[in-house]
């Protein structure tokens, strides 16, 4: 598939249903997380701020593929530890590359248990919308469709 037919399938996506229904909470949900998802404020909120948010982020789903909520408290549990990840994650000095190996591969630095592809880009998104996207298993099995591969591998 080339990247015509890719724009023409997002172009027929955005005149959907679907698409008119869940991008107004979308946009809304995203404002209110890159509140909290900015390096500058995840370093000063108060560690139960901090928690409470991201319990609120991770049960929300903000319209995208539901995460797996058994990890949750697993991910959280050290808020210190969490606190670092997610500031390394948004930290744009360092290539993507680097951060997203770090924080999402079993061998990464930064790893905590739980945190996968979904959450790590996720978190990116909300970060900023414009540079980044989700990568969840649904993105995952599209590339797949297109004979792109992986371009990651955990």
């Amino acid at each position: 598939m080339d990247e015509g037919k890719i724009r023409l399938l997002l172009a027929e996506f955005e005149k959907s249903k679907h698409y008119e229904e869940w991008r107004p909470r979308r946009k809304e949900r995203h404002r209110y997380n890159h509140g909290w998802i900015d390096p500058d404020n995840v370093k000063t909120i108060s560690d139960d701020e901090l928690r409470d948010k991201f319990v609120e982020y991770y049960n929300g789903g903000e319209g995208r593929q539901g995460l797996n909520r058994i990890w949750r408290d697993r991910i959280i549990r050290d808020v210190l530890k969490f606190r670092e990840i997610l500031v390394y994650l948004l930290d744009e000095k360092i290539p993507i590359e680097k951060r997203f190996f770090n924080v999402v591969s079993s061998t990464g630095k930064k790893h905590i248990e739980g945190v996968g592809k979904a959450l790590a880009s996720a978190f990116l998104m909300s970060y900023n919308l414009d540079k980044y996207c989700i990568w969840n298993n649904k993105t995952e099995m599209g590339f797949n469709v297109l004979g792109w591969g992986s371009p990651y591998q955990s």
